[in-house]
């Protein structure tokens, strides 16, 4: 399905003082923050989305470690601690 870029939409009110621009957007919900999504080509400027390579890396790494304490691979989070050397003083 695609959508057509629509316009911003501007008015200005009877007195001149006033100006309203309308500029359709929708709003998406991401890791519990809201994101503001502009229209596709609406926006030539726009940042490309960010990707937080600590958060990626941080999933990765407790998926992993919950692979090997439940495969016996360490009996504790300590001896996963000790093995993986998270705990030492840099």
């Amino acid at each position: 399905m695609t959508t057509a870029a629509r316009a911003p939409k501007t008015s200005i009110s009877k007195d001149g003082q006033t100006a309203t621009v309308s500029i359709p957007v929708s709003f998406l919900q991401r890791g519990g923050r809201k994101q503001i999504l502009s229209p596709p080509g609406a926006s030539p400027w726009s940042p490309a989305p960010r990707v937080d390579t600590a958060l990626v890396k941080a999933v990765v790494r407790a998926h992993r470690w919950r692979q090997m304490l439940e495969g016996g691979e360490h009996a504790s989070s300590a001896e996963l601690a000790k093995a993986e050397k998270v705990n030492d003083p840099m």
